[in-house]
């Protein structure tokens, strides 16, 4: 979370006024969040000042200035990794060039970022997944080449060697971007598709500049429908780090009313279903059916398996 944090700091920074939902989307993180990490910022006495209405948005105050001793070495190493993992465009680019100027002179020349930290407490099978994450974490480290067993969306089985690059958190999942040297060139690999690591003796550099065009798009999305929901206090909370607080407002009936655009997909579908009777989808009616329908299926299979 605080490398969240201080990338927020530094995205405020490069600009003179953002939205919360233009954060949340840099950032892939709930507007909800977004505000979390304004509270921290605030408690660390950054002058965060947050303008409602028309034209409004989130500022850094012109009083506040970041100066060469505001971190100390870790934390520094800390900012200057995350900025650089997620730096894309000429602005990040440039925030990054400041940060590392801030460091001593004589540590400079041999900085990496290899320092962060995962919390994977709540992923599926979490002992597998860790010692997968240090695998490719200290392949990277070591600038040692692996060979990893990698099943595709389609069930094929390959192996292949590759050059841990970065680390990508994207929608819930973990990503290596690494040089593949099957197919000579960068690929995106999802590492819980990854069933098995494999150490080697080859070295590998990576470049000062590389290419960071990780393709993370997901086949099973479709097009996108307005969706508007009747919500209960009990799914509130859910729906808001769903739909995004702003998203869901109060009505007279002292329940809740929740709009967003969502993937018209099954995947959509069964979400709702888990809400059971904490939701009501007001519209659209072809979207009510296909969850209804889903949760009838889902009754019938299991008085069947009864």
């Amino acid at each position: 979370m605080i490398s969240d944090v201080f990338v927020m700091l530094l995205e405020l920074l490069s600009r003179e006024q953002t939205t919360a939902a233009q954060l949340a989307e840099k950032m892939e993180v709930s507007v909800r969040t977004v505000y979390r990490y304004i509270d921290v910022l605030s408690a660390a006495h950054v002058p965060v000042y947050c303008k409602k209405g028309r034209g409004g948005g989130i500022m850094i105050g012109s009083e506040f200035r970041l100066p060469s001793n505001y971190f100390d070495k870790d934390e520094l190493q800390l900012v200057t990794a995350a900025v650089e993992a997620f730096a894309q465009t000429q602005t990040s680019a440039d925030v990054l060039r400041k940060l590392k100027a801030l460091r001593p002179r004589a540590e400079r020349a041999g900085y990496a970022s290899e320092d962060f930290a995962v919390d994977f407490s709540d992923a599926p099978a979490e002992g597998a997944f860790g010692a997968k994450l240090d695998a490719l974490t200290e392949a990277k480290k070591q600038r040692r080449a692996v060979k990893i067993k990698y099943h595709n969306r389609s069930g094929e089985v390959s192996e292949r060697v590759i050059e841990p690059y970065i680390f990508v958190y994207n929608n819930g999942n973990w990503y290596v971007y690494a040089m593949c040297r099957r197919d000579n060139g960068m690929r995106t690999f999802k590492i819980s598709r990854v069933t098995h690591i494999f150490p080697t003796q080859s070295h590998y550099d990576i470049p000062a500049a590389f290419e960071r065009d990780w393709n993370l798009s997901d086949p099973t999305r479709t097009s996108k429908i307005s969706v508007t929901l009747r919500v209960k206090e009990k799914a509130r909370y859910d729906i808001e780090e769903w739909f995004g607080i702003e998203n869901v407002t109060s009505t007279e009936r002292g329940d809740y009313m929740a709009r967003a655009e969502l993937f018209d997909n099954d995947a959509t579908a069964a979400k709702l279903v888990s809400f059971g009777d904490g939701i009501e989808i007001v519209r659209p009616r072809q979207l009510a059916e296909k969850v209804y329908a889903a949760h009838a299926a889902a009754c019938e299979a299991q008085r069947l398996q009864a």
